[in-house]
This record gives structure tokens, sequence and C-alpha cells, in this order.
């Protein structure tokens, strides 16, 4: 079991190596906490939002949220 120290420690550590905006931003939110309201974490969610990888997703989502082909053979499900 790792102790709150030793993960902000390696969190820092891993932001020095400068990761791409996916993995800065989790890092950020998730291993060292910042509050929602941080520039760091505003400004780290602006970079993610603008990455490639997350543009491509979001172009691939639907208008109803959901994902994935809908060409021949698709059979829509829905649940009540």
């Amino acid at each position: 079991m790792f102790t709150r120290n030793q993960i902000e420690s390696l969190g820092y550590c891993l932001l020095e190596q400068q990761p791409n905006a996916l993995i800065r931003h989790r890092l950020l939110r998730d291993m060292l906490r910042l509050p929602a309201v941080s520039a760091d974490l505003e400004t780290a969610c602006l970079q993610m939002l603008s990455h490639p990888w997350v543009k491509e997703l979001a172009h691939e989502q639907h208008p109803d949220g959901t994902w994935g082909s809908r060409g021949a053979g698709y059979i829509e499900t829905i649940f009540w």
C-alpha cells in the first residue's frame, strides 16, 4: 500500500517527463487531486479536449451518445 505522499511524489515525477495532454490531465485530476477550479487542471483539460484522439472519439460518437458502426447488419436495440 502506498501513502498519499508517495503517490503525489510519483505523480510529480511523471509530470516532469512531459506526458501527453491525456496523461497530464489524468495525473493532475486523479493522482494529484487538484481542485476542479485549479488553473493547472483547467489548462490541462482544455489541452486534453484539443488532443487529436479526443477529437476523433468525439467525431465518432452518434448524436444519441452511442458508438460504433451503423452499417449493414446494424440492429437497433432499445432498452425500456
